[in-house]
């Protein structure tokens, strides 16, 4: 598919299902039907999906299949890909395109790191240069991820499946970073659902690489309203929020 044939969508100022369910990481470009998920997504109350590309082609195939209106993208090589690497900044002449990632680093693959880390700098620059936020892939790296981000000056940070605990949860807060749960919980997930300041969170599937289908993101919504003893509506609006006001939509 060439750029060409993408098209450029006007961002919306009207809202869609207001202060719905929102998914702020998952893959559409691995589902054989995008367009039926996004449609059965919006039918169960979801607001806004956050589609993350990986290598060139699942970027444009996530813009190609956004609106702009509920589905965003964020466009980036992650460290899997690295010898797909391309300057991503063309692809901002999209409107849906409100990220960059997913990108980072990850010591549990073959690639080398010299090569990971070479992408995630270009691509950092990438985002503060068209002022979006990146979008967090570490693993087994994240001291590492934190002190590039700072280097940097990255303000706005989603890490992506975070691995840490509370605390270093915490710390990443002050810092301005979200930290995005997803459904797939385990004992440090489910401390920081409960416990992590609710102005700091941000609820994923990653579907369907981790989760199954978007809509499953509603699950957590129930699982954070029953440990914080918060009516779902709370927690929904206050997710909507979060994502409203870090990705200026």
């Amino acid at each position: 598919m060439h750029y060409g044939s993408l098209v450029q969508m006007e961002r919306s100022d009207t809202k869609y299902f207001d202060y719905g369910f929102i998914d702020s990481h998952l893959h559409l470009d691995l589902f054989d039907n995008p367009k039926a998920i996004i449609e059965k997504s919006l039918n169960n109350n979801l607001s806004f999906l956050l589609t993350a590309g990986s290598n060139r082609e699942s970027n444009i195939k996530n813009i190609s299949i956004s609106d702009g209106k509920n589905v965003f993208v964020a466009v980036g090589i992650s460290p899997d890909f690295y010898q797909d690497y391309f300057d991503i900044s063309d692809l901002f002449k999209y409107k849906q395109v409100i990220a960059v990632g997913e990108i980072g680093l990850d010591t549990t693959i073959d690639t080398p790191l010299d090569k990971q880390l070479d992408i995630f700098k270009k691509q950092i620059e990438i985002a503060k240069e068209k002022e979006v936020p990146v979008i967090i892939h570490s693993r087994g790296a994240l001291d590492k991820v934190v002190n590039i981000l700072e280097e940097a000056n990255v303000k706005r940070a989603v890490f992506h499946f975070f691995e840490g605990d509370i605390n270093i949860a915490r710390s990443l807060a002050k810092k301005g970073y979200k930290i995005s749960i997803p459904v797939k919980l385990n004992s440090k997930k489910k401390i920081i659902v409960k416990e992590l300041e609710i102005e700091n969170l941000l609820f994923e599937t990653d579907a369907p690489v981790a989760g199954e289908f978007p809509w499953d993101v509603i699950e957590l919504y129930n699982y954070a309203s029953k440990v914080r003893g918060k009516d779902i509506n709370d927690i929904k609006d206050a997710i909507f929020n979060n994502f409203r006001e870090y990705f200026y939509i």
